[in-house]
């Protein structure tokens, strides 16, 4: 799956291709009753994050996840389950560290890394 100036990369490059075209090659599927199903929803939000805007999603019910976590006396930050499955996270994934003015942003790279290097704190 394609994010960042990566997904803007492909998206100038393939000027001319229907929203539903770009998002399924890009990335944007998703089993759905064992059919793939293009993410519409996602790609759009990755593109417009990408671009650096930012929409909350309005929550669906059930329980909400705090946007708030704490920094562990050793230095990690956990993300939390909610958070990995809304990205689609794996272990191993590796994320790259963006240091903004005023925070941090993590950008998934598309890259895995091997368990022992997954942490280098």
């Amino acid at each position: 799956m394609l994010v960042g100036q990566e997904l803007l990369k492909f998206v100038e490059i393939n000027e001319g291709s229907t929203e539903h075209e770009l998002a399924e090659a890009a990335g944007y599927i998703k089993d759905v009753a064992g059919k793939p199903t293009v993410q519409i929803k996602a790609f759009t939000h990755a593109l417009l994050e990408a671009k650096g805007v930012r929409i909350l999603a309005k929550p669906k019910g059930g329980k909400v996840a705090p946007f708030k976590t704490a920094v562990h006396k050793s230095g990690i930050v956990l993300l939390g389950k909610t958070y990995s499955e809304r990205f689609n996270l794996q272990p191993g994934d590796e994320l790259e560290i963006q240091l903004l003015d005023d925070g941090i942003k993590l950008v998934p790279t598309g890259r895995k890394v091997e368990r022992n290097s997954a942490c280098s704190v």
